[in-house]
Order: structure tokens, then sequence, then C-alpha cells
């Protein structure tokens, strides 16, 4: 598992819960159980990777999503990956001789 983070103090201990799905022996065993097992709570804190919120609920992932005042969407990635990403560089647009078949 990852390295777990500091907890912060405004997170009850009653909503730390351990999960990492992806170094977790369990998850490679029982994925499906792994997440059954989170859906106990309808939201705990993970300290893994940094530390993270798990919503489990549709309701509640739909507003969160809905209200990005609420959360952050700034990293997305667990484990966070570094930002800014290299871009891959758009094609020139093709004319439109290259769109069409051909013609002679």
């Amino acid at each position: 598992m990852a390295e777990p983070a500091p907890v912060p103090g405004h997170v009850p201990p009653d909503a730390v819960q351990a999960f990492d799905y992806h170094h977790d022996p369990r998850v490679e065993q029982d994925p499906f159980g792994v997440f059954d097992a989170a859906r106990g709570k309808r939201a705990f804190f993970s300290p893994a990777y940094g530390g993270y919120w798990v919503l489990t609920e549709a309701a509640d992932i739909r507003a969160a999503l809905q209200h990005p005042e609420w959360f952050s969407s700034r990293i997305t990635g667990i484990p966070p990956t570094p930002r800014p990403r290299r871009l891959l560089p758009l094609r020139p647009r093709l004319g439109a001789a290259a769109r069409s078949p051909a013609r002679r």
C-alpha cells in the first residue's frame, strides 16, 4: 500500500478508512469485494497518495460533479499526476481536397 499521508485536522477520525485500489493485494484477489466493503460508508477519507475523499453513493457523486465549489477537480488522478501534462500536438487542418475522394 502507499505510504499514508497525515490526516487533516478537519477530517473526523471515524471518517478515515485505508483504501488503496492500486496496491492493496485484496483488490487483486477480489476487486468487487473491496469496492462492496467501501460502500458501507457514504463517504470516507483515505490517507493514501496524499489523501483523498471517496464517495460511494451515486447521488453524492453527481452532486460533487455538479458543484465544483464543494469538491475540486484540479487533481483527477489517484495517485496524483504532475501538472501540467504535455499535450499532444494537433494535426494541421486538412483541406477539402484531402477530405474528398480522389478526383482524376
